[in-house]
């Protein structure tokens, strides 16, 4: 992904991608259900679009932190 550490915007835009990702694949008619899967940090993103009302059917966070502070 673009950016570095220091980003003020790194997020919004990790989130901005998984909400992309989910609408593109929602688009297709052969697409009945959309699955997150992430590892790590993409565990916790893939919970905050639950979280924040992304239609997702079924979520995998393996290994996600319990936060994104350090």
């Amino acid at each position: 992904s673009p950016g570095g550490p220091g980003d003020a915007h790194l997020v919004d835009s990790w989130r901005s991608a998984v909400d992309d990702a989910a609408s593109l694949l929602r688009g297709r008619p052969d697409v009945h259900r959309v699955a997150v899967i992430g590892v790590g940090l993409g565990g916790l993103l893939a919970i905050d679009a639950l979280l924040r009302g992304l239609v997702i059917d079924e979520v995998v966070a393996w290994g996600a932190p319990v936060s994104g502070r350090r």
